[in-house]
């Protein structure tokens, strides 16, 4: 206990344990982690109280995340010397009886982020050699008061005597009855040699080196001690190749936590054995110990749970605590990140950016490395790339003394962009060890990805006693009749627990809403009434709150109020409404979306009509707009535009195509006003592509949005059905005999589109049906020579299998 005690950075107070409580216990740090160090009280005892050590540790610190069981072992290969460590990487136990041995017990996998470890420690000590001795070092001069344990390894002599030769015990005369030889030079030496009547030319001779970790495995045995060379190689060739080592303590060992078993080497399982190097290698496997623990980087807490149980109200406190604590010390850095549903803005670039303007904001001056980042994109006009301001939030977080990243509800970010962030997150926890704690709704990517990081994860509901407790306290406020009559309250609470089941919010809610209730009755059956409460308001009133709850929950994308007042034709006055329509919650969302087919059946139909009628408008007749002055002011005034333009084809869509589609889509000049706004949006198409497009009339948004019906009757171009890669519109095209060589204003045909575009399946559609493989466009490029720069081999391939000229020269004159 006391070697192991040494290896610690800060030591906490003792625990008050009770006296009948048979380990021992110490607390404390080493680098960023708290360590619990537990041993038997009773060294008499220890071959039955270590096997359940694990198990009460875990019992007695559920947070402990890793075990690592150290002590002390015997060599059995030649390259193992004594003072290394053996670091048993073996999936499971191996027990020996005799020469024969066996594998027992339940067989798991070592946590990887432990094997990495373990990895990046022999990785060390392959280029800068072990660091094991200076841990030691450290161990002895902690230690050097005590005087009573020997750490010192130089004062200590490994000697590996030949199988055949037998240990020979010192005597203090020699055969004529003076003193040996042997005696006379350990008397000389004022040091006790073990081994000093040995004959020391049966030694084997090896280079000295540094000692070192091994990864291997560990033979375990609590009944065969094994003191004969002979036996010992003996037993080596009946056993695995990387088994190491053989040790007694650990044998029948069952642990309730992922353990790392760590041996000194203190002797050769000879008859030369002894304890002189006993200390030394149980130091070396404590510091082995210190080594992992100071290489592991630092886990996040992630802490995860339904909708409406606390999680925000959680990671708040938890950012209170962090200022409060810091807020003096302008070398800590506090970051908090609220993720937003369909905000769009909270790409990674975002997230990141504002992280590091976070950390700016604290700073006397701008930092250089900001400065930098400035300066290197200010000359260009360019804006700087998630990379970069990754690097630069790196840079800043190095300079802090502790950086603290708090992010609420992942879970409100699209699924890839979530994915991508949590990785930028943990590369730099990686680099800088940072820590960060993260809440989430339960989903399973996002869970899976921080337990495959090893993250600490809890999971966060609401306990059924603490929402009785909240029901208690807010009694008072409840009708007479409830006061009245201590049954009713038992059966409120009883209710109200089931009825929200771990969700919190929805405890308030309910306990808010049940207050105006007059009788036990309507109080009870409150919840179910919803609904009906809102279609008891007079009709306009109950079409508005309905139209309300559909654009909120079934809506693509968010909506701001003012474009939702044009979807409604409800213009109130501007001063009193908020700036964006949505839930107050993300659990009332949950709970309207598992009614929505009930309460909302034609909810898309309704949305179909509203968009396309607007889009109809016409103010929207004058066609594109001349200028991106006239294009942004089009938007301000008309703030449903937007919205209109991009969403109509999608709820279209799913509800077959309508006859206001139609109508619209034979409009070309609100069709040309609607199609500007929404190839805006798709960063693949540049204004440049855009303008080489024929008059977008209706049948080009009738290809993107797949409406087949509506292209029917608007036969046309094939170009966007290409590009948006609506294969089956493209075959439609092919079979009402639409132009298949017609030719865009660059000289481009509908094959020379679905080779620039990747789109493998139309290209192999349209060269069967005849299309042109052999030509040229106003660049100069060939469907072939466009597959080969883009480096499609597929592509390239079909061309060539249908009769591409494999000599075409580009304008360059090259083939």
């Amino acid at each position: 206990m006391s070697i192991a005690r040494s290896m610690l950075d800060d030591r906490h107070h003792e625990l008050a344990v009770p006296r009948n409580d048979d380990p021992l216990y110490t607390l404390g740090t080493i680098g960023s982690y708290k360590v619990v160090i537990i041993c038997p009280r009773r060294p008499s005892s220890q071959a039955s109280v270590i096997k359940s050590l694990s198990a009460t540790l875990h019992e007695k610190f559920s947070s402990v995340k890793y075990c690592f069981i150290t002590g002390v072992g015997s060599s059995i290969r030649p390259n193992v010397r004594l003072g290394d460590v053996i670091a048993d990487v073996g999936q499971g136990e191996l027990e020996l009886e005799h020469v024969s041995w066996w594998k027992t017990g339940e067989w798991t996998e070592l946590p990887k982020t432990l094997l990495a470890i373990l990895r990046e420690v022999k990785l060390h000590q392959t280029r800068l050699g072990s660091r094991i001795t200076e841990h030691v070092d450290r161990e002895k001069s902690a230690m050097s008061a005590t005087g009573s344990i020997s750490l010192t390894a130089d004062q200590l002599e490994d000697f590996l005597f030949k199988a055949n030769y037998d240990h020979v015990e010192n005597s203090t005369t020699g055969p004529d009855g003076n003193f040996s030889r042997h005696e006379t030079l350990r008397s000389s030496r004022s040091i006790e040699k073990p081994c000093g009547s040995c004959d020391m030319s049966q030694i084997i001779n090896r280079l000295p080196r540094e000692k070192r970790v091994h990864c291997g495995m560990t033979a375990s045995s609590n009944q065969i001690i094994i003191k004969n060379a002979l036996e010992r190689d003996e037993l080596g060739r009946h056993l695995p190749d990387d088994v190491l080592c053989m040790e007694q303590d650990a044998a029948g060992l069952t642990s309730a936590l992922p353990y790392l078993l760590i041996c000194g080497i203190s002797d050769y399982a000879d008859s030369h054995g002894n304890d002189s190097w006993k200390d030394h290698a149980t130091a070396a496997a404590a510091a082995c110990v210190r080594e992992i623990l100071l290489h592991m980087p630092l886990h996040a807490f992630f802490c995860h749970g339904i909708p409406g149980s606390g999680k925000s109200v959680l990671a708040a406190a938890v950012l209170d605590h962090l200022i409060e604590v810091f807020h003096p010390d302008a070398t800590v850095k506090i970051c908090y990140i609220f993720c937003r549903l369909d905000q769009a803005e909270q790409g990674v670039l975002g997230l990141m950016s504002s992280i590091l303007k976070q950390m700016c904001q604290v700073e006397q001056s701008l930092p250089q490395v900001l400065q930098d980042l400035f300066d290197s994109h200010s000359k260009q006009s360019t804006k700087p790339s998630v990379d970069e301001i990754c690097s630069a939030v790196e840079a800043l977080v190095l300079m802090s003394s502790r950086t603290f990243i708090v992010v609420d509800a992942l879970d409100e970010l699209e699924p890839g962009i979530a994915q991508h962030f949590v990785s930028r997150l943990f590369s730099l926890q990686y680099q800088t060890k940072a820590n960060i704690f993260a809440v989430s709704r339960s989903v399973y990517d996002i869970v899976r990805r921080f337990r495959d990081h090893g993250s600490i994860i809890m999971e966060h509901r609401a306990r059924e006693d603490d929402i009785n407790r909240y029901v208690e306290n807010n009694m008072d406020q409840m009708p007479n009749f409830v006061h009245a009559n201590p049954v009713l309250q038992d059966k409120l609470k009883i209710e109200i627990v089931k009825l929200t089941n771990g969700m919190f919010l929805y405890t308030e809610h309910l306990i808010e809403s049940v207050r105006g209730c007059t009788t036990n009755r309507s109080m009870l059956r409150y919840l179910d009434t919803i609904m009906r409460r809102i279609q008891k308001q007079d009709a306009d009133h109950t079409d508005l709150a309905i139209h309300i709850l559909i654009w909120a929950e079934v809506t693509r994308g968010s909506l701001t109020i003012k474009a939702l007042q044009h979807a409604l034709a409800n213009i109130p006055d501007e001063a009193s409404i908020l700036s964006r329509i949505g839930f107050c919650h993300l659990s009332v969302r949950e709970c309207f979306r598992a009614q929505k087919s009930k309460w909302f059946p034609d909810a898309r139909l309704h949305i179909a009509k509203t968009c396309l009628t607007y889009v109809s408008f016409d103010t929207f007749n004058s066609g594109m707009a001349q200028g991106k002055e006239e294009y942004n002011d089009r938007l301000l005034l008309n703030p449903f535009f937007e919205y209109a333009s991009t969403g109509w084809g999608l709820y279209a869509r799913v509800e077959a195509d309508l006859i206001d589609s139609l109508h619209f889509l034979v409009k070309e000049q609100n069709v040309a006003a609607a199609a500007q706004v929404y190839f805006q949006r798709i960063p693949q198409i540049t204004l440049s592509e855009f303008a080489a497009f024929k008059q977008p009339v209706g049948l080009h948004l009738a290809a993107c949005f797949g409406l087949i019906e509506a292209a029917t009757f608007l036969l046309g171009t094939y170009d966007l059905a290409v590009i948006s890669g609506h294969e089956n519109m493209v075959e439609l095209l092919i079979h009402k005999h639409a132009d298949i060589e017609s030719k865009d204003s660059r000289g481009r045909t509908a094959l020379s589109l679905a080779v620039k575009w990747g789109r493998v399946s139309i290209v192999d559609l349209l060269v069967k049906h005849g299309a042109k493989v052999n030509f040229y466009d106003e660049d100069g490029h060939s469907p072939l020579l466009q597959a080969i720069e883009a480096n499609n081999e597929d592509i390239a391939q079909l061309l060539l299998e249908h009769g591409a000229d494999i000599e075409t020269e580009d304008s360059g004159w090259r083939t």
